[in-house]
């Protein structure tokens, strides 16, 4: 009996391929996931509820970095997991708010942001309220984007 053998796919098709499974609403500013991968049970679709429905923080906060993740590592010339975890800190840091307001916005908008906050105090020594808000909110996106890419990764293999 001959088996049949699946192709692997390519680090920037299986990035095109979970982006796919995003779509913003119109006259909105959130993400949903779309039809195709709802409807269609795609795998991907299934790792990024698992990491949405896990997470520890605001669910369109979640939806918002895993497309700014894929949407990084789509426009950029990365072609590896590597590559990708080295753009990280960067991209990560890219997009942390520069506003206070926007911060205690964030911070405010789900009791489980107080995690990062508390993670930020314990591992950090921010130098005034700020800079905790600001690493709080970078904890978060970490954790996100590194879970993206681990997703991206799972599916390499």
């Amino acid at each position: 009996m001959q088996e049949t053998k699946q192709k692997k796919k390519g680090f920037k098709a299986v990035v095109k391929e979970a982006r796919q499974c995003f779509k913003r609403l119109e006259n909105e500013k959130i993400w949903v996931f779309t039809d195709k991968a709802l409807n269609e049970k795609l795998e991907l679709y299934e790792k990024f509820s698992d990491l949405i429905h896990t997470t520890e923080a605001d669910m369109d906060f979640i939806y918002e970095q895993i497309v700014n993740c894929l949407d990084l590592i789509s426009d950029s010339d990365i072609k590896s997991i590597a590559e990708a975890q080295d753009l990280m800190h960067e991209g990560v840091d890219g997009h942390v708010d520069v506003y206070t307001a926007n911060l205690t916005s964030w911070l405010a908008s789900n009791i489980d942001h107080v995690y990062y906050l508390t993670r930020a105090l314990e591992e950090h020594e921010p130098k005034d309220g700020f800079e905790a808000l600001a690493l709080a909110q970078y904890l978060a996106i970490e954790e996100i984007w590194q879970e993206v890419i681990q997703i991206i990764e799972g599916t390499l293999k």
